[in-house]
């Protein structure tokens, strides 16, 4: 990524640098002065022909190696006397299974002076796509010339570290992941006054920082159900009540009772949860995913469209119905099942953290 002002007379050397470098996988290029006569492919722009302004405009360049183009949209383009933000949704060809898709915010703020206004803008923008897509790859980067999302309410990890003009950090990139990139210092770009930033990916997936569970799930069936019927219609239910001393205790013995028949009739199977598996994901999808892959191995297309067309609709049902579930923790008067679902939804973990204490010792406990 980088400022890299006119970018006309500076196209054989991004051309160079993308065709035998893999640092240049994608780019994020700002305040960019543009001629129609450009011959490079790009996603970005705005409503009227980039050549056209007087300034240039912000851009993102991105390889077709790494993403199809059909799979980077332009969600968002604004400009304003305080900011210019352009929005593109991509869907690169490999993404940790945690992330649904990457929204890469560019953003150019023209001087310090609307530094404040220019961040109450964007803490704007970024709250909108936020609420639209909760489980993406949220990155913003851009010529920020000291306009700082710390003291907003957007909660974003500053990924670079080294300087980008002189000894000033004024290029940054924000992400809604803990140590996402390693920032290295690159050459300028032609003649450009900021320098290039290389971005070492150190993000670790899910699936190799936590380890898989394993859980035991009862299988309700038929067959398991008639036999707890059975196990609960030859039982003496007034031995119960003869021995409580009052209706809290008998509640407690029979629900006791209950959950001991269900342990001994129910079967139960041990089921692996890995770390990046989504909640929506039931047993019911997983049926029709190995159709699709049972298909897919015959080579039959014709069944492989109607299996695809039942499993976005299963899915999309599938996700209503886990909706449903959590927005209906609120709307119970159970005040745990409320704070439940708050933090399921705000990520919380509660985790506490363990305190060393040294050893209490005689002369110790004098002092």
């Amino acid at each position: 990524m980088g400022n890299v002002q006119s970018l006309t007379n500076k196209i054989d050397e991004i051309s160079a640098n993308c065709k035998y470098f893999h640092e240049f996988r994608n780019a994020s290029i700002r305040l960019t002065i543009m001629s129609q006569s450009m011959d490079l492919n790009y996603y970005g722009g705005s409503d009227c022909p980039i050549w056209q302004r007087k300034r240039g405009c912000v851009c993102i360049y991105v390889n077709e190696k790494w993403c199809h183009q059909n799979n980077a949209l332009i969600k968002r383009h604004s400009c304003s006397p305080n900011i210019e933000v352009l929005t593109v949704s991509l869907r690169p060809y490999y993404l940790p299974r945690e992330f649904s898709h990457a929204i890469v915010h560019t953003v150019y703020v023209p001087n310090r002076n609307v530094a404040k206004s220019a961040a109450s803008e964007l803490v704007d923008i970024i709250d909108q796509f936020e609420t639209m897509a909760p489980d993406a790859l949220t990155i913003i980067n851009g010529d920020f010339n000291h306009c700082n999302l710390k003291r907003s309410s957007v909660n974003y990890y500053q990924q670079i570290k080294c300087p980008t003009r002189d000894a000033a950090i004024l290029d940054l990139l924000y992400t809604n992941v803990k140590d996402a990139y390693l920032s290295i210092q690159l050459p300028k770009l032609g003649k450009a006054d900021h320098n290039l930033v290389n971005l070492v990916p150190r993000y670790r997936p899910k699936i190799q920082r936590e380890k898989p569970r394993t859980i035991a799930v009862k299988q309700w069936n038929n067959a398991s159900i008639d036999h707890l019927r059975a196990e609960l219609d030859s039982t003496d239910w007034d031995i119960f009540v003869e021995a409580s001393a009052d209706v809290h205790e008998l509640t407690q013995t029979i629900s006791d009772y209950i959950s001991f028949c269900v342990e001994n009739t129910i079967p139960s199977k041990q089921v692996k949860i890995f770390p990046n598996n989504k909640p929506w994901i039931t047993k019911r999808v997983k049926v029709i995913i190995n159709k699709k892959k049972g298909l897919f191995k015959k080579g039959d297309t014709n069944a492989l469209k109607e299996v695809q067309k039942e499993l976005k609709k299963v899915i999309a049902e599938e996700k209503s119905a886990y909706r449903d579930k959590i927005e209906g923790l609120f709307k119970d008067n159970n005040m745990k099942r409320v704070w439940d679902g708050i933090r399921l939804m705000s990520g919380y973990s509660n985790k506490s953290k363990s305190c060393h204490l040294p050893a209490i010792t005689t002369d110790y406990a004098m002092i």
